[in-house]
C-alpha cells in the first residue's frame, strides 16, 4: 500500500470516528483556504500596480536619459542625411564629362553633367525650331511682298495708261477744237479691266446725254454758245467751290494750330516736351488720338504719376494709379505718409530682423526647444530696445 492510499484511509477513518467535529473542521479549513487565497492574489497583484505606477509616474533620470536616447538617435539619422547628401554629391560631381566646344572660332573646355548636356541640346534644338518659323515667316513675307509690289505696279501701270489717254484727248481737242477719237476708250478699258460691264454703261452714258444732245441741236448759234458758256460756268463753279473748301480747312487748322500753341505757352510747354510727352502717352500707356488738352493734362498729373511709382518700388503689390490720384487729390500729402499707410515700416522691420536672425549663429543649446525659442525672443527684444 502506497503512502497517498494510508492517508486517505486515515483521513476516512477520521471523519468516520468524529462527526460532530467535521463541520468544525470543515469551516476551519473553509477559512484557511480563503486566506490563502486572499493572501496569494495580494501578492500577485502588487508587482503589477508596482509596475503600472513605475510606467506612469516615472522618475526624471529617466526622462532625461529617454531624451538623450531621442537625442543620439536624431543626430545619427542627421549623420546619415549628411552622408547620402554628401555621396549625391560626390556622385553628382563624379557624372561631370569634359566637354570641348566652338565659340566665335574659340574652343572651350567645360566639365558638364548628363542633365546639363540634355538641357543644352533641348534648348538649341527649341532654338532651331523657332528660328526655322522665323524663317518661314520671313519667306512667306518675302512672298506675300512680291506679290503686293506686282499687283502695285500693275495698278500704277493701267492708271498711267488710263491718264495718257485721257491726256492726249484733252490735249487734242484743246489744239484743234475736234474730237479725233471716242474720248471714253480710256474709261471702257478700265471698266473692262475691272470686269464690268461695258455694254451696258455704254447705253446708259447714251440715254443719259440723248436729251441734252436734243435740247442742243433745236438751238440757234446764240443758244449753243450759252448753253457751251453756262456749262463752262458750272465746272467752274466747282473748281471755285473745291478751292473755298480747301482754304476754309486750311483756315480751321491754322486757328487750331494757334489754340494749342497758345495753350503750350500758357502752361510753358515747348514743342520738344510736348512731343515727348505725347510719345510717353502713346508708347507707355498705348493711347492713340491725343488731343493738346490730355497732352497737357499729363504733364500735370506726371509729377504725382512719378512719386506713386516711387513709392509703389518700395512697397511691391501698391496700386500706381491709385496712389497717384491721391497724391493729385491732396498734394499736401507726403511720401512718409503714405509708405505708412502702405506698411512700409512694418514690412521693413520685418525684413531686417529675418536678415538679423539669418545672420546668428545656431548656439548648441542643451535645454528643450520651447526654453530654446524663449532666448531667441529675448535677444529680439533686446535688440529692438536699443
Amino acid at each position: 500500500m502506497s503512502r497517498l492510499d494510508q492517508i486517505m484511509e486515515v483521513d476516512d477513518a477520521a471523519v468516520e470516528s468524529t462527526p460532530t467535529n467535521s463541520k468544525t473542521s470543515s469551516g476551519r479549513i473553509d477559512s484557511i483556504m480563503e486566506s490563502d487565497y486572499e493572501e496569494a492574489e495580494v501578492k500577485s497583484v502588487e508587482p503589477e500596480d508596482n509596475k503600472l505606477k513605475s510606467e506612469v509616474t516615472p522618475s526624471s533620470g529617466d526622462v532625461k536619459k529617454e531624451e538623450k536616447k531621442e537625442d543620439k538617435k536624431e543626430e545619427k539619422e542627421e549623420k546619415k542625411e549628411e552622408k547620402k547628401d554628401k555621396k549625391e554629391e560626390e556622385k553628382k560631381e563624379a557624372e561631370k564629362k569634359k566637354y570641348k566646344y566652338k565659340v566665335d572660332g574659340q574652343e572651350i573646355e567645360e566639365e558638364l553633367t548628363d542633365e546639363e548636356v540634355n538641357s543644352a541640346i533641348s534648348g538649341r534644338k527649341a532654338i532651331e525650331k523657332r528660328f526655322a518659323e522665323i524663317n518661314r515667316e520671313k519667306t512667306n513675307l518675302k512672298k506675300e511682298k512680291e506679290s503686293f509690289q506686282k499687283d502695285y505696279e500693275y495698278v500704277k501701270n493701267e492708271m498711267m495708261e488710263l491718264k495718257q489717254s485721257f491726256d492726249s484727248v484733252i490735249g487734242d481737242f484743246k489744239k484743234t477744237g475736234v474730237v479725233n477719237k471716242n474720248p471714253v476708250d480710256g474709261m471702257y478699258n478700265l471698266l473692262d479691266k475691272m470686269g464690268l460691264d461695258v455694254k451696258e454703261y455704254d447705253k446708259a452714258l447714251f440715254y443719259h446725254f440723248v436729251p441734252e444732245v436734243a435740247k442742243f441741236l433745236d438751238m440757234d448759234d446764240t443758244g449753243r454758245e450759252a448753253f457751251l458758256l453756262r456749262k463752262d460756268n458750272e465746272w467752274y463753279q466747282k473748281e471755285r467751290d473745291k478751292l473755298t473748301k480747301k482754304e476754309q480747312e486750311t483756315s480751321e487748322y491754322r486757328s487750331k494750330l494757334e489754340q494749342e500753341n497758345s495753350l503750350k505757352r500758357q502752361n510753358g510747354i515747348s514743342e520738344e516736351q510736348f512731343s515727348e510727352l505725347k510719345d510717353e502717352l502713346e508708347t507707355k500707356f498705348g493711347l492713340e488720338n491725343l488731343n493738346t488738352e490730355q497732352v497737357i493734362q499729363w504733364s500735370k498729373e506726371r509729377p504725382s504719376y512719378a512719386r506713386a511709382e516711387n513709392i509703389a518700388k518700395l512697397v511691391p503689390g501698391t496700386d500706381i494709379i491709385k496712389v497717384a490720384r491721391i497724391l493729385l487729390e491732396f498734394p499736401e500729402t507726403t511720401d512718409e505718409w503714405m509708405l505708412e499707410q502702405l506698411g512700409y515700416k512694418e514690412a521693413k522691420e520685418k525684413q531686417v530682423m529675418d536678415q538679423i536672425k539669418d545672420k546668428i549663429p545656431a548656439k548648441n543649446f542643451k535645454g528643450n526647444a520651447q526654453d530654446a525659442d524663449d532666448e531667441d525672443d529675448e535677444l529680439f527684444k533686446n535688440f529692438r530696445r536699443r
